[in-house]
């Protein structure tokens, strides 16, 4: 009955429904705000719980595609197994009088992540300027950051996956005059971010020239153009942007990827189906 493996309004809220009802769960009733602090309050002194976010893309696609897409930092169609393997204690000897663990390595995935301030890159010009330098400086970030699991540090390096996020949207849409409950801005959205996506995509190849490849792209979908054949569901247009990106690199200058995953993107496929 667990609420976390629900993935759509519908869907959770029956489940949520279904908790209500039995009796055998304890309940505490405080009140929204109050909870609100609690969590905020243990987000800033441990760093958890984790706040998930979950939008209508999720009912376009298989759960293990939703939590790829809007919880994983996107690897794109294949890029990441499914799901993400654990680490897994093989063996245990006794060596000089020591026990000594051996381990399977699973795949550790590590947030690499910055935010585009769209309050202030207002501008397709500002959003050329500003996305290569965020690029070329998250890679560095993979480069020299030092983690304290070797699980964390192999898939860092394997994948070199990145997340470019924003921050300031409300205020982007307020300064171009775009309504949120509006036609305009559901193909403004559609524009914008498979714009910023593209953007990304292409600084990727170009700092693909000057360092190489990540370490899993021969095989990938990127490699083999499988990006290219994805039909359908809520990311076709996003998909149609990354096609413009992987025919640059095959048609004219066949330059790998540097990241497998490029950007942690604000779902905007429900903004029509909500209104």
């Amino acid at each position: 009955m667990g609420l976390e493996d629900s993935w759509g309004g519908e869907e959770w809220e029956r489940r949520y429904e279904e908790c209500i009802r039995d009796q055998s769960i304890s309940r505490k009733e405080i009140p929204a705000l109050d909870l609100m602090a609690l969590i905020l309050k243990s987000l800033y002194e441990t760093g958890g719980a984790i706040h998930i976010q979950q939008g209508h893309s999720q009912q376009d696609e298989p759960p293990q595609q939703a939590r790829r897409h809007d919880i994983f930092i996107k690897p794109v169609h294949g890029d990441m197994p499914e799901p993400v393997p654990p680490t897994v204690r093989i063996s245990s000897e006794e060596e000089d009088g020591q026990i000594v663990y051996r381990f399977q390595p699973g795949d550790l995935v590590v947030c690499n992540l910055s935010s585009i301030n769209l309050g202030r890159t207002d501008t397709v010009e500002k959003l050329r300027e500003v996305i290569p330098v965020q690029v070329r400086m998250l890679d560095n970030v993979i480069t020299m950051n030092h983690l304290p699991l070797p699980q964390a540090v192999r898939t860092n390096m394997r994948y070199r996956a990145i997340g470019i996020g924003i921050s300031g949207y409300h205020q982007h849409l307020a300064k171009k005059g775009i309504d949120w409950e509006s036609e305009e801005h559901v193909r403004y959205a559609d524009w914008l971010f498979e714009e910023i996506n593209y953007i990304a995509i292409k600084a990727s190849m170009e700092l693909a020239k000057e360092r190489g490849a990540y370490p899993l792209f021969k095989g990938s979908d990127w490699e083999t153009g499988g990006v290219l054949q994805a039909q359908g569901g809520v990311y076709r247009r996003e998909v149609e942007a990354a096609c413009r990106g992987r025919k640059e690199a095959r048609d004219q200058e066949r330059v790998p990827l540097r990241n497998s995953a490029h950007w942690v993107h604000l779902s905007h496929s429900g903004f029509h189906r909500r209104r």
